[in-house]
């Protein structure tokens, strides 16, 4: 085993370690929180989370589509739910292989590959838009719309024109030798059709968050957005921390340390417990997410 192969597997454990020893340390706190949850509410904010990564599926069907991987929305769909369960695998590439490997098509680990990066970098903008809209909410409405509007365009961009394409054929010999194949595909939607999925996912991403914070901890609008924005900048570095599988053990780490500093006078105990209750909600929405793809009937998946 390659020194990078195990340093992945020691760190995804060390995270492992962590979360179980933050939750240990903090189990008292976590209970009091356990015991006056709202279920109902709870659940709803898990759905509402998992139909905003259906609207994230959405947008990577596009960007299959225009890297030439010809497969249908249901198909994405499933592709894209189990595939969230390979990124606990040390190794990045186990989601890139477990999606071609489903596609059983030739010549789609490139167009798989790159749809996954841009994918990536568009979740980082979404999510980075998003904060910055809550944080207009509390600070000045009137910048909420811009926000907005202007988040619309740079997602458009990133979803219309193969940024990553046009790199390759600067730096790549073989990319410039064959241009006509790594032509952009046509893609399902427009400019409309993307906006729409980047507002409805903002809505549906706040909106998740915000029904998590106040089924378990009680928290109003203003006091859930200090938290969403450190969750969410812990998101965004879990996200890109390609050392450690699934960002285990960093997400918490960031956000405890962010929100902290944000929010001078807040318990750790109190961040603790956050931390550790999100790291379950977001893995009960892979866990749900998987099952509904998964329920999907092979008859109407076309690949």
């Amino acid at each position: 085993m390659e020194l990078k192969k195990i340093l992945r597997v020691v760190l995804f454990w060390v995270g492992i370690g962590f979360i179980s020893w933050l939750a240990f340390h903090s189990w008292g706190e976590i209970q009091s929180y356990l015991s006056v949850v709202d279920w109902f509410l709870f659940g709803f904010s898990v759905v509402v989370a998992v139909l905003s990564n259906v609207v994230i599926s959405a947008i990577f069907w596009n960007l299959l589509l225009k890297h030439n991987v010809d497969v249908s929305y249901l198909k994405t769909i499933r592709l894209f739910f189990t595939a969230q369960i390979a990124k606990y695998i040390p190794g990045k590439v186990w989601v890139i292989a477990h999606q071609v490997s489903s596609i059983q098509k030739e010549g789609v680990v490139l167009g798989v590959a790159m749809a996954n990066i841009e994918l990536m970098m568009i979740l980082v903008v979404m999510s980075l838009l998003s904060s910055a809209i809550l944080y207009a909410f509390i600070t000045s409405f009137f910048f909420v719309v811009p926000v907005l509007f202007i988040g619309g365009f740079i997602v458009w961009f990133f979803i219309k024109y193969n940024f990553l394409g046009l790199v390759l054929r600067v730096f790549s010999r073989f990319e410039r030798k064959n241009r006509k194949e790594n032509e952009c595909g046509e893609m399902a939607f427009g400019f409309l059709g993307i906006a729409f999925c980047y507002v409805v996912f903002v809505i549906l991403y706040i909106a998740s968050y915000l029904l998590m914070l106040y089924s378990v901890f009680g928290f109003s609008f203003d006091e859930s957005v200090l938290y969403i924005i450190s969750l969410s900048l812990a998101w965004v570095v879990g996200l890109v921390a390609f050392v450690v599988p699934g960002g285990v053990g960093v997400r918490e780490v960031l956000f405890i340390a962010t929100a902290g500093l944000i929010g001078q006078g807040v318990e750790v105990e109190v961040l603790v417990s956050i931390a550790v209750i999100s790291r379950v909600w977001l893995m009960m929405q892979e866990v749900v997410g998987v099952a509904g793809a998964l329920l999907i009937p092979d008859g109407k998946i076309k690949s």
